[in-house]
């Protein structure tokens, strides 16, 4: 029997391009994409999300992370008003109180068995496996933090702009290392530090102009050997952006006029990180349309296959709405009625899922589904 055929009429799967006029796109493009995946010969509708736990007033969700413990429990943790709040699973919100900024985004680390939080302003909170909560005096009070090569590393202290502070080797609570738990970072460049990225064995430190890198660590010692600057004139704004999809990091880049995705990737036959260019150039439109005053609220997370980034759109002053990026086809679609400040891909059952956090003062977080 002869095998059979595939033959397209229409093939989509390079996304969305709103750059050029309908009339002039190029086979494989469509002028618009909304609330679906285009994948090979398939267009498929979005599904919906399903409020998890329960509304908890009229605030916007600061911050969201899924934790598995040593011991296997599983929570998804919350913040909302300055207050931390826990989520099993099943049910409604457990307020376990809290001293953290009542508004702004909050940023959450698990390190070394325990869940850490992250204003800029305040203390350090941190909730152990047993659900309790506490401050830590002992950590610095930076904007974020990221637990890499089993050392905590923290940065936006106030008054510090180019600075990363660095924990003991194994303990997220100990900065006593001197001279070795400090680096700064080009100081005095007229830029400053606005988070982290890692890609394979690399820490990226984010200024809103350059990149750079820490690199040379070992399992039984702090070694930083190699503090290079990866990219020149392009940084990011946004430490919510940066992403890891596997083999590059994408994030949010403003230079004037168009904000653009860029990506720094690793070369097809070696390690080295390079700059991967804009990805985002055939939605030139969208990007264009984008709050530039708020901007810095952008916030993505990675799938498995999309990138997900809200972003506050036209005159709007939080998330509202979100542009996917899918790494297999290289192509764009956009999204309505998710209004994320933060992301998380977690597991408290057994399946993967895709969470947020809303973003207007709304009470609520979410969980992607076979909703409608």
């Amino acid at each position: 029997m002869k095998a059979t055929s595939i033959y397209r009429e229409v093939d989509f799967s390079k996304g969305m391009n709103d750059t050029l006029p309908p009339e002039h796109l190029p086979e494989g493009y469509v002028a618009d994409a909304l609330n679906c995946f285009i994948r090979t010969d398939e267009i498929v509708k979005r599904n919906g999300y399903t409020i998890i736990g329960d509304d908890v007033g009229s605030v916007a969700c600061q911050g969201i992370k899924g934790v598995r413990f040593a011991d296997g429990t599983k929570r998804v943790y919350g913040v909302f008003n300055g207050d931390v709040y826990e989520w099993t699973g099943s049910g409604n919100w457990s307020n376990l109180g809290g001293t953290l900024a009542t508004s702004g985004y909050v940023d959450i680390v698990v390190a070394n068995n325990a869940v850490y939080f992250f204003d800029g302003t305040n203390t350090v909170v941190k909730v152990n496996s047993s659900g309790t909560l506490s401050t830590v005096a002992a950590i610095p009070i930076g904007t974020t933090a990221n637990w890499f090569h089993n050392m905590l590393f923290v940065t936006g202290v106030s008054s510090l702009p180019n600075r990363v502070r660095i924990s003991n080797l194994g303990d997220p609570e100990d900065f006593s290392g001197g001279t070795q738990a400090t680096i700064d970072v080009n100081p005095n460049d007229g830029d400053y530090i606005v988070g982290f990225g890692t890609l394979g064995d690399e820490l990226l430190v984010f200024k809103s102009q350059r990149v750079w890198s820490l690199t040379g660590f070992s399992t039984s010692a702090l070694t930083l050997s190699d503090l290079n600057e990866r990219i020149t004139g392009f940084g990011t704004i946004a430490r919510r952006s940066i992403v890891n999809t596997g083999n590059d990091v994408l994030y949010l880049s403003f230079q004037g006029d168009v904000p653009h995705i860029r990506s720094i990737k690793r070369t097809q036959y070696s390690t080295s990180l390079v700059d991967g260019g804009i990805v985002s150039e055939n939605i030139e439109t969208t990007m264009r349309a984008f709050n530039k005053s708020a901007l810095d609220l952008c916030a993505a997370a990675f799938d498995g296959r999309h990138a997900w980034f809200a972003i506050a759109n036209a005159a709007a002053t939080t998330n509202n709405k979100v542009i996917m990026y899918d790494t297999v086809n290289k192509s764009w679609v956009r999204h309505s009625g998710i209004n994320a400040s933060c992301w998380d891909v977690f597991s408290i059952g057994s399946q993967v899922q895709l969470y947020f956090g809303e973003a207007s003062a709304d009470g609520k977080a979410y969980r992607f589904d076979t909703a409608t």
